[in-house]
């Protein structure tokens, strides 16, 4: 795994916001970086199994602007207070059937959102005005995307994979599969790895794991940004993180 790295010239993020079940050997990694680690609250009115995902509850809609579901709101006030970012709450309650969990499940990017907005929370949908929609029917696109940067993306859903490259996008479509989720057959690429800084990118767990590892490092590499994975854990889809102050 990449272990020299600059932090001297890197914006790292503040905080990330994540699953309890992240990897422990990733817990060490980004304490080495001084990034504190907020565990993600557990929402019962979903899926048992997904009730920690963070990429269904917390999104980063601008500079220091998130928001959030409105169950977790207290519980991310409380948590996030110290960081004075601009916390807000969605109209849109969670449930446990798909796809009443998908309404906060989102890319977002400077110039694109990528969701099936047919199910988008509606404050959320009112803070998109002048981006590119580019609606996809995979629900939950926020997991299924792995973001590298404002425009190169990483993804297993061939329809996401269409849709997104009919914009000004990269796109580097992987195999699907070869990706831990409990309670699914399988997990998402987007779930599995997470942006620290602008030009670093953890992987929860092996990468080289997937078949695709070797394509996936060298597509990063090209746009600047280093891969951190950890061969003796399984590449583990946790709902990937939220970053804060990045």
């Amino acid at each position: 795994m990449f272990t020299k790295i600059n932090t001297l010239s890197q914006n790292f993020a503040r905080a990330i916001v994540v699953s309890s079940d992240l990897s422990e050997p990733v817990k060490l990694k980004l304490k080495e970086f001084d990034i504190d680690i907020i565990p993600s609250y557990v929402n019962k009115n979903v899926n048992r199994y997904l009730s920690r995902h963070v990429d269904m509850q917390l999104v980063h809609i601008s500079d220091n602007t998130y928001l959030c579901e409105p169950s977790c709101y207290d519980y991310y006030k409380q948590h996030l207070e110290k960081y004075s970012i601009n916390l807000l709450y969605g109209d849109t309650n969670l449930s446990s059937n798909y796809p009443r969990d998908i309404a906060y499940n989102i890319i977002i990017t400077e110039d694109y959102a990528v969701h099936n907005f047919k199910y988008t929370d509606s404050k959320l949908k009112s803070f998109l005005n002048g981006k590119s929609l580019i609606d996809v029917s995979q629900g939950y696109a926020g997991c299924s995307v792995c973001k590298i940067n404002s425009k190169a993306f990483i993804t297993s859903d061939a329809g996401v994979a269409k849709a997104m490259s009919q914009f000004d996008c990269e796109v580097l479509q992987i195999s699907a599969g070869n990706i831990i989720l409990d309670g699914f057959d399988t997990g998402f690429i987007g779930g599995a790895c997470f942006l620290i800084s602008n030009s670093v990118l953890v992987a929860n767990g092996n990468l080289y794991s997937h078949p695709d590892a070797e394509i996936i490092e060298k597509f990063c590499e090209s746009y600047g940004v280093k891969v951190i994975h950890f061969p003796n854990v399984p590449l583990t889809d946790i709902g990937s993180a939220v970053a804060i102050g990045l």
